[in-house]
């Protein structure tokens, strides 16, 4: 009997190119809180990459997303300037009446705090006359 002593099995690279793959994204987490609750914020959300793409593979799409929120305007309170002179009094006996004003500098909004009184009146020469 003859002993072979070649080897049988010949082996050889094929499909030199890396295979194809597309990316594979997790899904989106939930929103984050706003970053501010009026005046215009931003919330965001992210999905993971569970598969990078490699060779000619669909890329990724977004994995982060940005949304406006929080955009309704701010309660303002309202702003006045502080109290002016005292006027004459309306009479110099027998009861009169002395007024002083202050100024809005701002107007409440969206349910701040109202304005306070801008008219104050006391009385004054009480005396009876004569």
């Amino acid at each position: 009997s003859t002993q072979c002593s070649a080897d049988l099995t010949q082996v050889r690279g094929c499909n030199p190119s890396p295979c194809t793959t597309n990316c594979m994204t997790g899904k989106w987490s939930a929103w984050s809180n706003c970053t501010q609750t009026c005046g215009g914020g931003q919330k965001v959300r992210t999905r993971p990459i569970l598969q990078a793409s490699s060779a000619d593979g669909a890329g990724c799409p977004e994995t982060i997303a940005i949304a406006a929120c929080g955009d309704q305007d701010c309660a303002r309170d309202c702003r006045v300037t502080g109290w002016g002179d005292w006027s004459k009094c309306t009479k110099s006996c027998s009861g009169g009446k002395m007024t002083r004003n202050r100024l809005i500098l701002q107007n409440a909004t969206y349910n701040g705090k109202k304005c306070p009184p801008l008219s104050q009146t006391v009385a004054c020469n009480e005396v009876k006359c004569g």
